[in-house]
């Protein structure tokens, strides 16, 4: 489960699937752009159930940029406090997502802070000023305190020709052994920079030279999110998994709590609304929830024209790429009665119940 505290960034990456979202002022979010404790602990409870019962291996904290929040060290330990552990005791696996660019006091804490880090890392040119120096100084004070494999590295791809050599020279330096990539996926709005549908293909050259060098390197490769099946031909695909990259062709769906306690499935699905998460009685009622509405985009709404008679589709196996990409999806934003009234006739509802969604494309979006 991921858990935003702030809807708040100090970067502007252009392929961030929550641009457009981030940065609005409080007001515009029912004064809910930042996670209180009151909020945080109440959907801790529910994180601690999608571990417990298996549903998820643990509740992630991201923004906009989490260490925005200026209590943020103290939400952590109390995340990782007795308060939250499961039911054979062990503390609840707790993982930060960040940019890195942060003060040194909180690179010092989580230097010293026994949970997971994955940093996302963008091109050294692409910074501002002394931005990649301050990133740089905050990686030595982590690995520091940390010692051996101290983060790990997340990577996001949206040009063929993009430079990716200065993240392995990061993941030698401090010998992170764990790389993240995935391609970047369209906003609920299709606004920021992403790879579309059809430019899929041209991008596994630079993602099989990736698995290539991370095996080659001893690196674990996560591919996050899944690919159409159509975007990868046999023979790539075979030496994909003798590097040891088993490809996706649908997606789990993250379950993403916003700092207002709203739920929602995915960064890139912001707009589909499921109503707050203390609406329903536990995480396994919140996941058939989501299921019974997603399926429906997953497997009934053809992501082309050609998918619909694909035997790929037809048998479960490809959902027609990230779920974005779907008609329904990143059709233009109609009034909100006409959405309501278009949701009504694709989607089905989920049971009565209090203060829940009903699958319904809703306007506004905000992270990662």
């Amino acid at each position: 489960m991921n858990l935003l505290l702030i809807e708040r960034c100090n970067l502007t990456c252009a392929y961030c699937f929550f641009a457009g979202s981030l940065n609005a002022r409080p007001a515009e979010r029912g004064g809910h752009d930042i996670i209180s404790e009151e909020n945080f602990r109440l959907a801790l409870r529910y994180g601690r159930d999608f571990v417990a019962t298996g549903l998820r291996d643990s509740v992630n904290l991201l923004g906009g940029e989490p260490t925005l929040h200026p209590r943020f060290r103290e939400l952590l330990a109390i995340a990782r406090s007795r308060e939250f552990a499961l039911p054979n005791g062990a503390p609840l696996p707790v993982n930060v997502f960040s940019n890195g660019i942060f003060e040194p006091q909180i690179a010092e804490f989580l230097g010293e802070t026994p949970c997971g880090l994955m940093l996302n890392i963008n091109h050294p040119l692409s910074y501002r000023g002394r931005l990649w120096r301050r990133l740089n100084a905050n990686l030595d004070i982590i690995a520091r305190g940390r010692g051996r494999e101290p983060f790990s590295l997340s990577l996001n791809l949206f040009a063929p020709d993009q430079e990716v050599d200065f993240v392995f020279d990061l993941l030698e330096r401090y010998g992170a052994r764990h790389l993240r990539v995935d391609v970047a996926k369209p906003n609920s709005a299709a606004t920021n920079t992403h790879v579309g549908f059809e430019a899929l293909p041209a991008m596994m050259p630079l993602f099989e030279k990736i698995a290539e060098r991370c095996q080659k390197d001893g690196i674990a490769l996560n591919t996050d999110c899944c690919l159409p099946v159509c975007a990868v031909d046999n023979e790539r695909l075979a030496r994909l998994k003798e590097a040891g990259i088993f490809l996706s062709f649908a997606c789990p769906g993250a379950i993403d709590v916003t700092p207002g306690l709203q739920l929602f499935y995915c960064g890139p699905l912001k707009h589909l609304s499921f109503g707050r998460i203390d609406g329903y009685a536990d995480a396994k009622e919140i996941v058939e929830t989501i299921e019974e509405t997603v399926q429906t985009l997953r497997w009934e709404v053809p992501t082309r024209k050609a998918c619909e008679t694909c035997k790929w589709r037809t048998l479960d196996i490809c959902q027609g790429g990230c779920l974005a990409f779907k008609p329904l999806a990143t059709a233009e934003r109609r009034s909100h009665d006409e959405e309501d009234l278009h949701a009504e006739r694709l989607w089905p509802k989920p049971q009565a119940g209090a203060d829940r969604g009903t699958g319904a494309i809703a306007t506004g979006c905000g992270g990662g």
